[in-house]
Formats: C-alpha cells, structure tokens, sequence
C-alpha cells in the first residue's frame, strides 16, 4: 500500500470500518491518486509537484476518512455490535459445540452400542480413548483456540480492549468451570449415564481446585497474548 494512506488506513480501522471495506476503498483511491497524477503530468508539472497537486485535489485524511466512517453499512460487526460479536458469540459458539458432543457421544451409543434406552449402556471398546481425547480438546484446546481467535479479531479490528477482553474471560470461565460428568458401570463397557454441568446453572457442579485453576489457567494463556499482541502490532506497523 502506498505510504500516502497508512494514516488513513489507520483511522479507518479505528473508526470500525471492516478490513475488506477498508482495502477495497484505499484500492480505489490508489487508482484515482494515480490518475490524477498523471493527468498533473499531461498538464506540464513534474512527478514530485504533480503528485503534491493530486493529493491535494483528492483530500487530507480526515475528509477522506468522514467518507468511509460515516456509512454505517461499511462498519463491521465488532463495532457496531461488540457485546454480540465477543460476548454472545463465544458463548453461543461453546454452547453448540458442547451440544455437538453430547450429540455425538448419543449417536455413538445409539447405532454402535446397546442403544440409550437401557441402562447401563454398553458402548465400543474405543469409546473411552474418544472420549478422553474429545473432553481433552474441549476443556483445554478450544478455549485457547477461540481465546487466541478473538485477540486476533481485536487487534486486527484496533478494537479498544474492553470487549475482546470480556470475550476472553467469558471463555475462560465457560470451559474452565464445565465439567463433563460420564458415569461408567461395573460391568465391562458399560455405561450408566453422561452428560454436562457448570456450577452456573441449577443444580450445576461445584467449582474445584481444579476448575478454578483450569479457568485461570485459560486466563493466563490468552489474556496476556492479546495485550501483548495488542501493544507490538503498532510498534511492528
């Protein structure tokens, strides 16, 4: 991008205009710039002058900027709605991947055990490995994932740190304090229940040593990234 437009590229994020909208409209002021440089040119005046000209015809970057803020349909969603884009969200993102699993643990047991409607349940001998592994990328994988998700939506959007922050803590909460609860029988394979609690939510879990660390840890995993993503962006531009 031409250094003509960086401080206005700046502002134009700032002021909540979507990356697309923002790279499409410094694309076309380029193009214009350029034509107008060259129509400098036709009229006599060196590059160096004619470019001065050009820039002057087109605008400073406040006027330039004005343009693109002032349309709200150009906005991006972080900036017109941040509680729904970094709070509801997340939250509604964990919820139906919690769903998902808790699906797929009843679609296992239904078609490839003994069925749902005895009890204990009798499911494949691989189902303890999945659902280890399953819990394992729910309760420590994707919290960092989305986490690290967000942070880069916020910096990327030079959002003000309030509601990516609150996005991160919402996530770390939500996946720290969840518990899946599976109930395995005496027999062998066999199953006599499962399912999924918070201490939030009637009748919920309790909050452990260990949910309370899994929940700080989370924390400590993607709120200092973000901030520190968020100082060294500018210093990096």
């Amino acid at each position: 991008m031409p250094g003509h437009f960086e401080g206005l590229r700046d502002r134009l994020l700032r002021g909540g205009v979507a990356p697309r909208h923002v790279s499409r409209y410094l694309t076309e002021l380029t193009e214009h710039l350029e034509d107008l440089i060259a129509e400098e040119e036709r009229r006599g005046l060196d590059h160096e002058t004619a470019e001065r000209s050009a820039l002057m015809r087109l605008g400073d970057t406040d006027s330039l900027a004005k343009t693109m803020i002032m349309r709200k349909e150009f906005l991006s969603w972080s900036h017109r709605a941040p509680w729904a884009v970094f709070f509801l969200g997340p939250l509604a993102a964990l919820v139906a991947i919690t769903f998902a699993i808790l699906v797929s643990f009843a679609v296992i047991i239904a078609f490839l055990g003994s069925g749902l409607a005895r009890v204990p349940m009798f499911v494949p001998a691989w189902f303890r490995g999945l659902y280890a592994a399953t819990i394992t990328f729910d309760l420590f994988l994707l919290p960092l994932m989305l986490g690290w998700a967000i942070s880069f939506l916020g910096v990327r959007q030079k959002m003000k740190p309030l509601w990516p922050v609150v996005g991160l803590v919402v996530i770390a909460i939500f996946c720290g304090l969840q518990n899946y609860e599976l109930q395995w029988s005496p027999a062998p394979n066999g199953l006599d229940g499962f399912g999924v609690s918070w201490p939030f939510v009637p009748h919920g879990s309790r909050i452990t040593v260990a949910t309370s660390c899994r929940a700080l840890l989370n924390l400590g995993l993607t709120v200092p990234v973000y901030l520190l993503w968020r100082w060294r962006r500018p210093h990096a531009e």
